[in-house]
């Protein structure tokens, strides 16, 4: 293969998207020999057979039936198939039907077993956008540049600023504690649409790579008024199953190891808020909980700290957990849909938030420095990769401390630093759960349970069909698989 010499900066800049990939072949070859180095080769095969079957005649019923019997035998069919590719089981259930069909039968059913594939190709297209950045990073993309840079526009893709405008945060939006359907548009909108994030540090053998991003797409900075939001990814895969990756990032022990003086209080984990509808049926708001994290953010800043509104949820075979900061009133949480009366609140007696105001830190009547409100949103994405293992996003969106935080270097370096320790901890945190005959992990039954119950509560909200990961299956029965 030919070295590239110099690399174009258009090469680095735009991204491109795997549906847009799919239609040049040239592309696909060297994102084909790239997929070997990456371990994705299976689902790039894959969904470049499907591609030729949805180009095949359209009533050229024998090449049809024969090239979705050699995609099942090679990809779905986990019998005869060494490349089985990772798909969700209502996906992989619905192309094995197919597997026995006579070319009578299939004359008949063409139309379902067309739309089979298409669920196949779009659930593979989301795993693979998850090594677009890599790919530019590489020979590989060099080469097609330089080789053929009069197609590099048919494969790249720009923001879709019409959806990200339907999901930009505001003021209102930390100052409202629910969790209501423009979550449920943010996750819909990361899994797809990889192209705000700058990769940093990667290593294409399994191991979590990082990438920076400033938010602008996602926050209107003005309107919230408190300066610049940095934020950042940890991505890649994990070797164990997702209902365990997404346990431990649902449980607090688990991240007070992963973050430097991470607190997270039980008597500040308040009652759930209902969900609510409105009269015509339509989603207001999720059911969802409240609790209260403080985090330590350095010598210079000392704590800073939050209510976040969290809640988990899933599409397909993507599970969630989502998390919003909410900003206290008058220094104290006063809830806007339920109504209790929160005594002994850390904010009223230590800690003050200045609601989007930039003051001066203050010293209370005691003497000591009050603890700063940290605004976030943060996205944690789990799905299976196959043979146990598990694909993995996190995403952190906070404001870093506007000028407070450059005496201690740039709000970049800071993000980078920030990441680098979540990338260094998970695996050795997850693999801590699994030490001493599973004996840290068998005492978080409660955290399973909760976990379930979330799930279960959105999944009566959203009126899903689909079965999530933690549905049917008791902690017990779990352990056992291990």
């Amino acid at each position: 293969m030919k070295k590239a010499s110099a690399v174009s900066p258009l090469a680095f800049n735009l991204r491109p998207h795997i549906s847009n990939m799919l239609n040049v072949e040239e592309c696909m070859n060297y994102f084909s020999e790239f997929s070997k180095t990456a371990f994705i080769h299976e689902s790039v095969e894959c969904i470049v057979a499907i591609q030729k079957y949805l180009r095949l005649p359209t009533h050229d019923y024998i090449l049809q039936h024969r090239k979705l019997q050699f995609i099942i035998k090679h990809f779905v069919d986990e019998l005869t198939s060494e490349n089985t590719v990772n798909l969700a089981h209502p996906i992989r259930s619905e192309i094995m039907k197919y597997k026995h069909a006579t070319i009578e039968e299939y004359m008949v059913q063409h139309k379902q077993a067309r739309n089979a594939l298409e669920l196949v190709k779009d659930d593979l297209s989301l795993i693979l956008s998850y090594r677009i950045p890599h790919f530019t990073h590489s020979v590989y993309w060099e080469n097609f540049v330089h080789e053929y840079p009069h197609l590099l526009h048919k494969c790249i893709t720009t923001l879709d600023l019409e959806k990200w405008s339907k999901v930009t945060y505001k003021k209102k939006d930390f100052m409202t504690d629910c969790f209501t359907t423009k979550e449920d548009l943010l996750c819909d909108l990361m899994k797809e649409d990889q192209s705000v994030f700058r990769l940093q540090k990667t290593v294409l053998d399994g191991a979590l790579s990082v990438y920076l991003w400033d938010g602008k797409d996602l926050l209107n900075e003005k309107d919230i008024g408190l300066g610049k939001f940095q934020g950042f990814k940890v991505a890649g895969t994990l070797a164990y199953p997702p209902w365990l990756v997404m346990m431990a990032a649902s449980s607090a022990k688990f991240h007070s190891k992963v973050w430097k003086g991470y607190k997270f209080d039980r008597e500040y984990d308040f009652n759930y808020i209902k969900g609510q509808r409105a009269l015509s049926g339509e989603v207001i708001n999720y059911d969802s909980h409240i609790s209260k994290i403080v985090l330590d953010y350095g010598s210079m800043l000392n704590y800073r700290s939050c209510y976040v509104i969290f809640n988990n949820l899933y599409r397909g075979n993507r599970t969630y957990l989502f998390t919003k900061s909410i900003a206290p009133h008058d220094g104290k949480y006063q809830p806007n849909i339920i109504k209790e009366d929160l005594h002994n609140d850390i904010f009223e007696s230590e800690e003050v938030r200045y609601p989007f105001r930039t003051n001066n830190p203050v010293i209370d009547k005691h003497g000591r420095k009050k603890c700063i409100y940290l605004p976030n949103l943060s996205l944690f994405t789990v799905l299976p990769e196959g043979n146990g293992q598990s694909l993995f996003s996190f995403i952190s969106l906070l404001n870093p401390g506007g000028l407070l935080l450059s005496k201690i270097g740039t709000p970049e370096k800071r993000m980078l630093s920030i990441a680098e320790n979540y990338r260094s901890h998970m695996i050795h945190e997850i693999e801590h759960l699994l030490q001493d005959d599973h004996r840290l992990l068998r005492s978080m039954s409660s955290v399973y349970d909760t976990v379930k119950d979330k799930l279960d509560l959105y999944k009566h909200m959203s009126g899903s069909v689909e079965s999530h990961i933690f549905e049917g299956i008791t902690f017990e029965e779990r352990l056992l698989t291990l």
